[in-house]
C-alpha cells in the first residue's frame, strides 16, 4: 500500500503546482486571484495560512490549502487540487482524512470548504471524506458550504 503524507509546500513546489494550475478543468474551477509568487508569498508570511503538497509515496499528487479564521483557529476552511493525471482515484478524499489525522491540525475541530453546486467531482469527495452540507450564509455567492467536525 502506498504511504500518503503532507509535506511543507516550499518554493521548489512552484513549478509543478504553476503546471498544475494551468490544466484546463483546474482553469475552469480555480481562481488565485493573484500571481503564484504573490500567493506564495502571502503563503509564507501567514499565521493562519498553511500550504502542503500531497505525497504518494515519493510522487507529488495533489495540493491542499488550509486557511485557519482568525479569531477562531479551531476553525479552517480548505482548499484542494489533485494533479491532473493523478485523478479519478479517489485521492481528494484521501487527502482530505490525511489532513483530519495530521498531528499539528489536531486543534482544528471544523474544517470548511466552499464548493460550486455544480461542481460534482468535488461534493462527492467531499461526502466520501464525511464532509455534510452546512448552512451556506457566509459562503461566497454561487457556493455551498460542506464541513467537517473532529468527534469529541
Amino acid at each position: 500500500m502506498p504511504d500518503y503524507r503532507l509535506v511543507a509546500f516550499e518554493a521548489h513546489h512552484l513549478p509543478l503546482y504553476a503546471r498544475w494550475n494551468h490544466d484546463p478543468e483546474v482553469i475552469r474551477w480555480l481562481d488565485l486571484g493573484c500571481t503564484l509568487e504573490e500567493w506564495y508569498a502571502y503563503i509564507t508570511s501567514s499565521d493562519i495560512s498553511d500550504a502542503f503538497i500531497f505525497m504518494e509515496d515519493d510522487m507529488p499528487v495533489g495540493h491542499l490549502q488550509v486557511d485557519r479564521l482568525e479569531g477562531d483557529p479551531a476553525q479552517a476552511q480548505v482548499s484542494l487540487l489533485i494533479a491532473p493525471e493523478a485523478r479519478g482515484r479517489g485521492l481528494a478524499a484521501l487527502l482530505l482524512n490525511v489532513l483530519h489525522a495530521t498531528g499539528d491540525m489536531k486543534d482544528i475541530r471544523r474544517f470548511f470548504a466552499f464548493v460550486e453546486p455544480r461542481h460534482s467531482a468535488s461534493i462527492a469527495a467531499l461526502k466520501r471524506a464525511q464532509y455534510m452540507p452546512a448552512p451556506s450564509q457566509d459562503a461566497p455567492p454561487g457556493y455551498v458550504v460542506y464541513e467537517w467536525r473532529r468527534p469529541c
